[in-house]
Protein backbone atom coordinates (compact mmCIF):
# COMPACT_ATOMS: atom_id res chain seq x y z
CA UNK A 1 0.00 0.00 0.00
CA UNK A 2 1.78 3.16 -1.17
CA UNK A 3 0.13 5.89 0.39
CA UNK A 4 0.49 4.40 3.71
CA UNK A 5 4.47 5.06 3.45
CA UNK A 6 6.31 8.27 5.03
CA UNK A 7 7.15 9.86 1.68
CA UNK A 8 4.03 8.41 -0.39
CA UNK A 9 1.84 11.39 -2.41
CA UNK A 10 -1.31 10.28 -1.08
CA UNK A 11 0.70 11.97 2.30
CA UNK A 12 2.51 14.83 0.14
CA UNK A 13 0.09 17.49 2.60
CA UNK A 14 0.13 14.85 5.57
CA UNK A 15 0.40 16.87 9.27
CA UNK A 16 3.92 17.48 10.68
CA UNK A 17 4.98 19.08 14.26
CA UNK A 18 4.62 22.88 13.93
CA UNK A 19 8.80 24.30 14.34
CA UNK A 20 9.35 24.75 18.25
CA UNK A 21 6.57 22.44 19.17
CA UNK A 22 6.76 18.69 20.51
CA UNK A 23 10.11 19.17 21.39
CA UNK A 24 10.76 17.37 23.95
CA UNK A 25 8.76 14.47 23.04
CA UNK A 26 10.91 14.25 19.38
CA UNK A 27 14.26 14.24 21.39
CA UNK A 28 13.03 11.69 23.73
CA UNK A 29 11.73 9.54 20.83
CA UNK A 30 14.91 10.16 18.45
CA UNK A 31 17.18 9.09 21.61
CA UNK A 32 15.79 6.14 22.38
CA UNK A 33 15.99 4.95 18.74
CA UNK A 34 19.70 6.33 18.36
CA UNK A 35 20.51 4.45 21.40
CA UNK A 36 19.30 1.18 20.32
CA UNK A 37 20.52 1.83 17.11
CA UNK A 38 24.47 2.71 18.51
CA UNK A 39 24.31 -0.16 20.87
CA UNK A 40 24.50 2.31 23.49
CA UNK A 41 21.21 1.24 25.28
CA UNK A 42 19.09 -2.02 24.06
CA UNK A 43 16.39 -2.11 26.35
CA UNK A 44 13.35 -1.92 24.95
CA UNK A 45 13.35 -2.36 21.13
CA UNK A 46 9.70 -1.23 20.94
CA UNK A 47 7.72 1.91 22.35
CA UNK A 48 4.59 2.57 21.83
CA UNK A 49 3.20 5.80 22.09
CA UNK A 50 -0.52 6.46 23.19
CA UNK A 51 -2.74 9.58 23.69
CA UNK A 52 -6.60 10.34 22.81
CA UNK A 53 -7.95 11.52 19.80
CA UNK A 54 -6.89 14.73 18.21
CA UNK A 55 -3.86 15.37 20.41
CA UNK A 56 -1.13 15.17 17.16
CA UNK A 57 0.21 11.46 17.34
CA UNK A 58 0.03 11.03 13.66
CA UNK A 59 1.85 15.05 13.14
CA UNK A 60 4.37 13.52 15.68
CA UNK A 61 5.00 10.42 13.77
CA UNK A 62 5.88 12.17 10.99
CA UNK A 63 8.24 14.69 12.77
CA UNK A 64 9.94 11.92 14.37
CA UNK A 65 10.42 9.93 11.12
CA UNK A 66 11.70 13.05 9.20
CA UNK A 67 13.98 13.96 12.39
CA UNK A 68 15.80 10.35 13.00
CA UNK A 69 16.72 10.81 8.92
CA UNK A 70 16.50 8.64 5.86
CA UNK A 71 19.87 6.58 7.23
CA UNK A 72 18.18 4.88 10.25
CA UNK A 73 14.58 4.57 8.79
CA UNK A 74 13.77 1.01 7.65
CA UNK A 75 9.84 1.46 7.04
CA UNK A 76 7.26 3.08 7.83
CA UNK A 77 3.27 2.28 7.72
CA UNK A 78 0.57 5.05 8.56
CA UNK A 79 -2.87 3.35 9.02
CA UNK A 80 -5.88 6.01 8.53
CA UNK A 81 -9.54 4.29 8.85
CA UNK A 82 -11.35 6.79 6.64
CA UNK A 83 -8.44 7.34 4.32
CA UNK A 84 -8.31 4.33 3.27
CA UNK A 85 -5.23 2.98 4.60
CA UNK A 86 -6.77 0.43 7.19
CA UNK A 87 -6.51 -2.87 5.78
CA UNK A 88 -4.25 -5.03 8.15
CA UNK A 89 -2.96 -7.71 5.26
CA UNK A 90 -1.56 -4.83 3.20
CA UNK A 91 0.83 -3.98 6.22
CA UNK A 92 3.15 -6.51 5.83
CA UNK A 93 4.02 -6.32 2.46
CA UNK A 94 3.75 -2.40 2.51
CA UNK A 95 6.52 -2.97 5.06
CA UNK A 96 8.59 -5.75 3.48
CA UNK A 97 8.82 -3.70 0.02
CA UNK A 98 10.42 -0.47 1.55
CA UNK A 99 12.63 -2.52 3.74
CA UNK A 100 13.73 -3.74 0.50
CA UNK A 101 14.59 -0.73 -1.07
CA UNK A 102 16.77 -0.01 2.06
CA UNK A 103 19.24 -3.61 2.00
CA UNK A 104 19.39 -4.53 -1.68
CA UNK A 105 20.19 -8.28 -0.66
CA UNK A 106 16.27 -8.14 0.76
CA UNK A 107 15.04 -7.00 -2.87
CA UNK A 108 17.03 -10.21 -4.55
CA UNK A 109 15.93 -12.72 -1.20
CA UNK A 110 11.87 -11.49 -1.83
CA UNK A 111 12.01 -11.17 -5.41
CA UNK A 112 13.33 -15.03 -5.33
CA UNK A 113 10.89 -16.01 -3.10
CA UNK A 114 7.38 -14.40 -4.15
CA UNK A 115 8.55 -15.66 -7.48
CA UNK A 116 8.43 -18.73 -6.50
CA UNK A 117 5.37 -18.57 -4.17
CA UNK A 118 3.89 -15.65 -5.25
CA UNK A 119 0.99 -16.68 -2.68
CA UNK A 120 2.85 -15.49 0.06
CA UNK A 121 1.39 -12.05 -0.53
CA UNK A 122 -2.05 -14.03 0.55
CA UNK A 123 -0.91 -15.66 3.40
CA UNK A 124 -1.57 -14.46 6.98
CA UNK A 125 -0.23 -11.88 8.81
CA UNK A 126 1.98 -14.17 11.33
CA UNK A 127 3.50 -16.08 7.88
CA UNK A 128 4.23 -12.69 5.82
CA UNK A 129 6.00 -11.12 8.27
CA UNK A 130 7.99 -14.54 8.87
CA UNK A 131 8.54 -15.53 5.12
CA UNK A 132 8.87 -11.65 3.57
CA UNK A 133 10.45 -9.78 6.99
CA UNK A 134 12.10 -12.06 9.66
CA UNK A 135 14.20 -14.86 7.24
CA UNK A 136 15.12 -12.00 4.41
CA UNK A 137 16.81 -9.91 7.03
CA UNK A 138 18.26 -12.76 9.27
CA UNK A 139 19.60 -13.92 5.96
CA UNK A 140 21.54 -10.66 5.27
CA UNK A 141 22.77 -10.34 8.63
CA UNK A 142 24.35 -13.70 8.57
CA UNK A 143 26.06 -12.55 5.22
CA UNK A 144 26.85 -9.26 6.78
CA UNK A 145 27.65 -8.63 10.20
CA UNK A 146 27.67 -4.68 8.97
CA UNK A 147 24.11 -4.60 8.69
CA UNK A 148 22.93 -1.93 11.31
CA UNK A 149 19.17 -1.61 12.79
CA UNK A 150 16.78 0.51 11.24
CA UNK A 151 13.51 1.73 12.39
CA UNK A 152 9.65 0.68 11.54
CA UNK A 153 7.06 3.09 12.02
CA UNK A 154 3.52 2.19 12.57
CA UNK A 155 1.20 4.83 13.20
CA UNK A 156 -2.65 4.53 13.87
CA UNK A 157 -2.89 1.46 15.02
CA UNK A 158 -6.23 1.68 16.70
CA UNK A 159 -7.29 2.90 12.87
CA UNK A 160 -6.51 -0.76 11.39
CA UNK A 161 -9.43 -2.82 10.76
CA UNK A 162 -10.33 -5.36 13.32
CA UNK A 163 -9.27 -5.09 17.07
CA UNK A 164 -7.66 -8.82 16.62
CA UNK A 165 -5.99 -7.95 13.91
CA UNK A 166 -4.32 -4.65 15.69
CA UNK A 167 -3.23 -7.46 18.62
CA UNK A 168 -2.07 -10.20 16.37
CA UNK A 169 0.13 -7.18 14.74
CA UNK A 170 1.82 -6.60 18.20
CA UNK A 171 1.93 -9.73 19.44
CA UNK A 172 4.05 -11.01 15.40
CA UNK A 173 6.21 -8.44 16.00
CA UNK A 174 7.09 -9.19 19.78
CA UNK A 175 7.32 -12.51 19.25
CA UNK A 176 9.77 -12.18 16.66
CA UNK A 177 11.60 -10.04 18.77
CA UNK A 178 11.60 -12.41 21.53
CA UNK A 179 13.15 -15.11 19.50
CA UNK A 180 15.65 -13.16 17.26
CA UNK A 181 16.68 -10.74 19.35
CA UNK A 182 19.86 -8.78 18.10
CA UNK A 183 19.68 -10.78 15.13
CA UNK A 184 17.01 -9.62 13.68
CA UNK A 185 17.94 -5.79 12.70
CA UNK A 186 14.90 -3.61 13.39
CA UNK A 187 13.43 -1.79 15.70
CA UNK A 188 9.44 -0.56 16.19
CA UNK A 189 7.58 2.41 17.04
CA UNK A 190 3.98 2.03 17.58
CA UNK A 191 1.58 5.32 17.70
CA UNK A 192 -2.21 4.69 19.10
CA UNK A 193 -5.32 5.77 20.88
CA UNK A 194 -4.92 4.14 24.49
CA UNK A 195 -7.93 1.43 23.46
CA UNK A 196 -8.57 -1.12 26.14
CA UNK A 197 -7.52 -4.16 24.08
CA UNK A 198 -4.10 -2.21 22.75
CA UNK A 199 -3.33 -1.57 26.60
CA UNK A 200 -4.06 -5.05 27.19
CA UNK A 201 -1.41 -6.36 24.51
CA UNK A 202 1.45 -4.02 25.16
CA UNK A 203 0.90 -5.00 29.29
CA UNK A 204 0.83 -8.29 28.70
CA UNK A 205 4.33 -10.45 30.71
CA UNK A 206 5.19 -11.44 26.85
CA UNK A 207 5.21 -7.52 25.69
CA UNK A 208 5.86 -5.28 27.92
CA UNK A 209 9.72 -5.90 29.42
CA UNK A 210 10.19 -5.30 25.46
CA UNK A 211 8.34 -2.35 25.20
CA UNK A 212 9.14 1.61 26.24
CA UNK A 213 5.65 3.54 26.95
CA UNK A 214 5.12 6.91 26.82
CA UNK A 215 1.63 8.49 27.04
CA UNK A 216 0.87 11.79 25.19
CA UNK A 217 -1.31 13.61 28.05
CA UNK A 218 -2.67 17.44 28.14
CA UNK A 219 -1.01 19.37 30.32
CA UNK A 220 0.44 22.78 30.56
CA UNK A 221 3.57 22.35 28.03
CA UNK A 222 0.68 20.69 25.35
CA UNK A 223 -0.98 24.37 26.17
CA UNK A 224 2.47 26.49 25.80
CA UNK A 225 2.84 24.43 22.48
CA UNK A 226 -0.66 25.22 21.52
CA UNK A 227 -0.41 28.82 21.77
CA UNK A 228 3.45 28.30 19.69
CA UNK A 229 1.44 26.63 16.66
CA UNK A 230 -1.70 29.21 17.24
CA UNK A 231 0.42 32.18 16.63
CA UNK A 232 1.98 30.13 13.82
CA UNK A 233 -1.50 30.19 12.11
CA UNK A 234 -2.07 33.69 12.99
CA UNK A 235 0.99 34.90 11.56
CA UNK A 236 0.27 32.82 8.16
CA UNK A 237 -3.44 34.45 7.88
CA UNK A 238 -2.29 38.09 8.49
CA UNK A 239 1.00 37.02 5.41
CA UNK A 240 -1.87 36.19 3.10
CA UNK A 241 -3.90 39.92 4.54
CA UNK A 242 -2.24 42.27 5.07
CA UNK A 243 -4.97 44.59 5.81
CA UNK A 244 -5.43 43.17 8.97
CA UNK A 245 -4.82 45.39 11.91
CA UNK A 246 -1.68 45.09 14.17
CA UNK A 247 -1.78 43.18 16.75
CA UNK A 248 -4.60 40.63 15.41
CA UNK A 249 -6.08 38.75 17.65
CA UNK A 250 -6.32 40.86 20.83
CA UNK A 251 -4.21 38.85 23.59
CA UNK A 252 -7.38 37.97 25.02
CA UNK A 253 -8.89 36.26 22.15
CA UNK A 254 -5.96 34.52 21.63
CA UNK A 255 -6.15 33.07 24.88
CA UNK A 256 -9.73 32.20 24.77
CA UNK A 257 -8.83 29.89 21.28
CA UNK A 258 -6.36 28.38 23.24
CA UNK A 259 -8.14 27.20 26.69
CA UNK A 260 -10.92 26.51 23.97
CA UNK A 261 -8.29 23.95 21.72
CA UNK A 262 -7.58 22.12 25.32
CA UNK A 263 -4.70 20.49 23.96
CA UNK A 264 -6.00 19.31 21.01
CA UNK A 265 -4.09 19.71 18.10
CA UNK A 266 -7.13 18.66 16.19
CA UNK A 267 -9.38 22.02 17.23
CA UNK A 268 -6.11 24.15 16.59
CA UNK A 269 -5.71 23.20 12.95
CA UNK A 270 -9.45 23.37 12.14
CA UNK A 271 -10.14 26.96 13.67
CA UNK A 272 -6.94 28.12 12.10
CA UNK A 273 -8.47 26.73 8.50
CA UNK A 274 -12.04 27.78 9.35
CA UNK A 275 -10.64 31.19 10.31
CA UNK A 276 -8.15 32.03 7.18
CA UNK A 277 -9.92 30.12 4.94
CA UNK A 278 -9.03 32.07 1.63
CA UNK A 279 -12.38 32.08 0.33
CA UNK A 280 -13.67 33.40 3.53
CA UNK A 281 -14.29 37.36 3.28
CA UNK A 282 -13.39 38.57 6.49
CA UNK A 283 -11.15 36.65 9.07
CA UNK A 284 -11.95 38.65 11.90
CA UNK A 285 -15.55 37.78 12.07
CA UNK A 286 -14.28 34.14 11.63
CA UNK A 287 -12.75 34.57 14.84
CA UNK A 288 -15.25 36.37 16.69
CA UNK A 289 -17.70 33.36 15.28
CA UNK A 290 -15.40 30.85 16.81
CA UNK A 291 -15.07 32.14 19.80
CA UNK A 292 -18.82 32.61 20.12
CA UNK A 293 -19.56 29.42 20.36
CA UNK A 294 -20.41 27.53 23.48
CA UNK A 295 -20.32 23.77 24.04
CA UNK A 296 -23.45 22.58 25.77
CA UNK A 297 -22.89 22.36 29.53
CA UNK A 298 -21.83 19.16 30.58
CA UNK A 299 -21.78 17.66 27.37
CA UNK A 300 -21.65 14.11 27.84
CA UNK A 301 -20.73 11.21 25.38
CA UNK A 302 -22.75 8.30 27.10
CA UNK A 303 -21.92 8.24 30.42
CA UNK A 304 -18.98 10.34 30.52
CA UNK A 305 -18.24 13.38 30.35
CA UNK A 306 -16.71 14.95 26.65
CA UNK A 307 -13.44 16.45 26.28
CA UNK A 308 -13.97 17.05 22.90
CA UNK A 309 -17.24 19.42 23.39
CA UNK A 310 -15.31 22.38 21.89
CA UNK A 311 -14.24 20.54 18.49
CA UNK A 312 -17.50 18.85 18.24
CA UNK A 313 -19.34 22.77 18.35
CA UNK A 314 -16.60 23.83 15.85
CA UNK A 315 -17.47 20.59 13.86
CA UNK A 316 -20.85 21.69 13.95
CA UNK A 317 -20.21 25.27 12.90
CA UNK A 318 -18.22 23.77 9.85
CA UNK A 319 -21.54 21.97 8.87
CA UNK A 320 -23.85 24.84 9.16
CA UNK A 321 -21.88 26.76 6.41
CA UNK A 322 -23.47 24.08 4.25
CA UNK A 323 -26.22 25.66 2.69
CA UNK A 324 -29.37 23.59 3.89
CA UNK A 325 -30.25 22.29 0.26
CA UNK A 326 -27.06 21.03 -0.17
CA UNK A 327 -26.00 19.80 3.25
CA UNK A 328 -28.35 16.43 2.60
CA UNK A 329 -26.09 15.26 -0.55
CA UNK A 330 -22.97 16.11 1.50
CA UNK A 331 -24.04 13.85 4.35
CA UNK A 332 -25.40 11.09 1.72
CA UNK A 333 -21.67 11.07 0.42
CA UNK A 334 -20.10 10.78 3.84
CA UNK A 335 -22.53 7.81 4.24
CA UNK A 336 -21.80 6.12 1.17
CA UNK A 337 -18.31 6.36 1.90
CA UNK A 338 -18.52 4.58 5.31
CA UNK A 339 -21.47 1.81 3.99
CA UNK A 340 -18.72 1.01 0.62
CA UNK A 341 -15.66 1.14 3.35
CA UNK A 342 -17.65 -1.53 5.53
CA UNK A 343 -18.68 -3.70 3.11
CA UNK A 344 -15.06 -4.01 1.64
CA UNK A 345 -14.45 -5.87 4.27
CA UNK A 346 -17.24 -8.53 2.92
CA UNK A 347 -16.43 -8.84 -0.40
CA UNK A 348 -13.34 -8.53 -2.75
CA UNK A 349 -13.77 -5.63 -4.73
CA UNK A 350 -11.25 -2.84 -4.67
CA UNK A 351 -11.83 -0.22 -1.96
CA UNK A 352 -9.86 2.60 -3.82
CA UNK A 353 -12.75 2.48 -7.22
CA UNK A 354 -15.06 2.09 -4.76
CA UNK A 355 -14.55 5.17 -2.52
CA UNK A 356 -13.33 7.31 -5.63
CA UNK A 357 -15.06 10.67 -6.46
CA UNK A 358 -16.26 9.39 -9.74
CA UNK A 359 -17.84 6.69 -8.53
CA UNK A 360 -19.59 9.19 -5.29
CA UNK A 361 -20.59 11.42 -8.31
CA UNK A 362 -22.42 8.71 -10.06
CA UNK A 363 -24.26 7.15 -7.09
CA UNK A 364 -25.37 10.28 -5.65
CA UNK A 365 -26.32 12.05 -9.08
CA UNK A 366 -23.80 14.72 -8.84
CA UNK A 367 -21.41 16.58 -11.88
CA UNK A 368 -17.89 16.63 -10.40
CA UNK A 369 -18.93 20.48 -9.99
CA UNK A 370 -21.63 19.69 -7.68
CA UNK A 371 -19.71 17.09 -5.68
CA UNK A 372 -17.06 20.10 -5.23
CA UNK A 373 -19.64 22.23 -4.63
CA UNK A 374 -20.94 19.84 -1.83
CA UNK A 375 -17.70 19.50 0.31
CA UNK A 376 -16.34 23.02 -0.53
CA UNK A 377 -17.69 24.76 3.17
CA UNK A 378 -15.41 21.94 4.41
CA UNK A 379 -11.71 22.62 3.67
CA UNK A 380 -10.52 22.76 7.20
CA UNK A 381 -10.77 18.91 7.87
CA UNK A 382 -11.03 17.25 4.24
CA UNK A 383 -9.52 17.62 0.54
CA UNK A 384 -9.67 16.49 -2.90
CA UNK A 385 -6.74 14.42 -4.05
CA UNK A 386 -5.92 14.48 -7.60
CA UNK A 387 -5.30 11.74 -10.22
CA UNK A 388 -4.38 13.47 -13.94
CA UNK A 389 -6.58 16.72 -13.34
CA UNK A 390 -9.80 14.94 -12.42
CA UNK A 391 -10.71 14.49 -8.82
CA UNK A 392 -9.90 10.95 -7.26
CA UNK A 393 -10.32 10.72 -3.75
CA UNK A 394 -11.63 12.65 -0.59
CA UNK A 395 -8.86 12.57 2.15
CA UNK A 396 -10.15 13.96 5.70
CA UNK A 397 -7.00 15.60 7.91
CA UNK A 398 -8.71 14.03 11.34
CA UNK A 399 -10.17 11.32 11.91
CA UNK A 400 -12.46 12.63 14.70
CA UNK A 401 -14.47 14.30 11.92
CA UNK A 402 -15.96 11.14 10.81
CA UNK A 403 -16.22 9.66 14.31
CA UNK A 404 -18.02 13.05 15.07
CA UNK A 405 -20.39 12.61 11.97
CA UNK A 406 -21.05 8.69 13.17
CA UNK A 407 -21.99 9.46 16.45
CA UNK A 408 -25.42 11.48 17.22
CA UNK A 409 -24.48 12.20 20.75
CA UNK A 410 -21.81 14.58 19.44
CA UNK A 411 -23.35 15.76 16.23
CA UNK A 412 -26.95 15.78 17.33
CA UNK A 413 -29.77 14.65 14.74
CA UNK A 414 -29.17 17.35 12.62
CA UNK A 415 -25.82 16.28 10.98
CA UNK A 416 -25.84 12.37 12.34
CA UNK A 417 -25.17 10.51 8.95
CA UNK A 418 -26.70 7.37 9.86
CA UNK A 419 -30.01 9.09 10.54
CA UNK A 420 -33.21 7.01 8.57
CA UNK A 421 -33.87 10.27 6.37
CA UNK A 422 -29.71 9.79 5.00
CA UNK A 423 -30.41 5.92 4.55
CA UNK A 424 -33.58 6.81 2.43
CA UNK A 425 -32.44 9.70 0.32
CA UNK A 426 -28.69 7.40 -0.39
CA UNK A 427 -31.15 4.39 -1.57
CA UNK A 428 -33.39 7.04 -3.59
CA UNK A 429 -30.60 8.40 -5.69
CA UNK A 430 -28.55 4.96 -5.86
CA UNK A 431 -32.04 3.46 -7.49
CA UNK A 432 -32.36 6.63 -9.60
CA UNK A 433 -28.56 5.79 -10.85
CA UNK A 434 -29.16 2.33 -11.21
CA UNK A 435 -32.41 3.07 -13.59
CA UNK A 436 -30.46 5.23 -15.75
CA UNK A 437 -27.19 2.97 -15.70
CA UNK A 438 -29.74 0.05 -17.17
CA UNK A 439 -31.41 2.53 -19.86
CA UNK A 440 -28.16 3.28 -21.03
CA UNK A 441 -27.01 -0.43 -21.02
CA UNK A 442 -30.39 -1.07 -23.17
CA UNK A 443 -31.68 -2.65 -20.24
CA UNK A 444 -35.18 -0.93 -19.19
CA UNK A 445 -36.32 -1.26 -15.65
CA UNK A 446 -39.77 -0.63 -17.34
CA UNK A 447 -39.41 -4.34 -19.55
CA UNK A 448 -38.34 -6.39 -16.46
CA UNK A 449 -38.21 -6.77 -12.95
CA UNK A 450 -35.17 -6.73 -10.50
CA UNK A 451 -34.33 -6.36 -6.81
CA UNK A 452 -32.53 -3.44 -5.21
Amino acid sequence: MPDAALDSSAREYAAKCYPGTRKQRIRQFTSWASAFITRQDRRFCMTWMSGPAGVGKSALAQSCAETLGKDKMGAAFFFSRFNRRDDPNRLVPTIAYQIAMVFEQVARILDAKIRKDPSLLSKTIEVQFTELVVLPLLQVRMQDKGVYDRLVIIDGLDECSGDNAQRIIVETIATAVRRYGDDLPLLWAFFSRPEPHIVRTFASTDISPLCLLTTLPISETTNKEMELYLRGGFNEIRRQRPYLPSPWPSEDDFSALVEKANGFFAYASTATKFIGDPEALDPEERLRIVLALRSKAGSRTGDHPNPMADLDMLYILLMQQIPKDVRPITLAIFLLLQLTHQRHYETSFDTEVATSVPVLASFVGLSFQSFDAALSKLHSVLRLDFQHGVPWQIIFEHASFMEFLDNSKRCGSDFWIKHPRQYNLLATKSTEYLVEFLEVKGHSPRERSFGI
